[in-house]
């Protein structure tokens, strides 16, 4: 059990292939089920290698991905809060969960995993930074490519401080400047 949890943690991508094949499940957005199975994935690897505290820190994140999700998944709008707290929710997806749970699950989850198996630094950082590009491929397509020195530089992060949420708050900088950064490549477009 403890390898399968390794290659969930690995690739979620599997979790998300699976998820995206099941059309009961009345989730339409790829977003959606990709924060879906990276959040599985992430449960089974924390459970499996009892990841008690960590799952205690991210239980409020993912309370709300859920909540979210299963809420917009029953058509349900969230116009009044989006219109009144001018608040995109996509945005907040986008800059705020993607990178507090890819963090901890390509990062901290994979380091206490590849510690378990007493798998070296090097192969840490390697696999990191794959399971990084190969989810993201899965996801957005080809054009992940572009992220291999951002996930290496990420793993090496961690792997040297073993502090969590400085590579969150690196990865939270990251998306948020490529969305200031699509959002002003968009207002040239459409001028």
């Amino acid at each position: 059990m403890h390898r399968f949890a390794f290659i969930l943690t690995v690739f979620p991508g599997i979790i998300y292939v699976i998820l995206k094949r099941l059309s009961s499940l009345r989730i339409h957005k790829s977003s959606h089920i990709y924060l879906l199975s990276l959040l599985i994935g992430s449960i089974f690897s924390m459970v499996m290698f009892n990841q008690w505290a960590t799952m205690l820190k991210i239980f409020f994140i993912v309370g709300v991905a859920l909540s979210y999700i299963f809420v917009e998944s029953l058509g349900i709008k969230f116009n009044y809060f989006v219109n009144h707290a001018k608040i995109n929710l996509d945005l907040l997806t986008t800059i705020i969960l993607f990178p507090i749970l890819e963090e901890f699950n390509f990062r901290q989850l994979l380091w206490v995993e590849m510690t378990y198996f007493n798998y070296n630094y090097i192969l840490y950082i390697v696999l990191s930074a794959m399971a990084f590009l190969v989810t993201h491929i899965v996801y957005q397509g080809i054009s992940a490519f572009i992220k291999i020195p951002f996930a290496v530089g990420q793993a090496i992060i961690f792997f040297n401080t073993q502090n969590i949420l400085i590579v969150i708050i690196i990865h939270l900088i990251f998306n948020t400047i490529v969305l200031i950064d699509r959002i002003e490549n968009q207002k040239l477009f459409y001028r």
